[in-house]
């Protein structure tokens, strides 16, 4: 067996304020999880991107913080701009 990468294209700051970015991470690991039945995955990132993958796990970790975050930011009435 192989490995799928996925490489997600965040919003960066001075424009996105935090914690978009985290949203967005958030959001691609669920539309991983949805689409393709991902159930294990490596977070890999570097500068801001660590940082970002290293919120990410450990959001994962506290799953009543993650659904809350998850509804916040992924539900299907909220607005998302670039």
């Amino acid at each position: 067996e192989g490995f799928v990468v996925y490489s997600i294209d965040y919003p960066l700051s001075p424009e996105a304020t935090y914690p978009r970015a985290v949203f967005s991470v958030l959001k691609a690991l669920s539309w991983m999880r949805e689409r393709d039945g991902v159930n294990e995955v490596f977070l890999l990132g570097d500068s801001a991107g660590g940082g970002l993958v290293t919120m990410a796990a450990a959001l994962l970790e506290n799953r009543l913080m993650l659904n809350g975050l998850l509804s916040r930011c992924c539900s299907s009435s909220s607005s998302s701009s670039s």
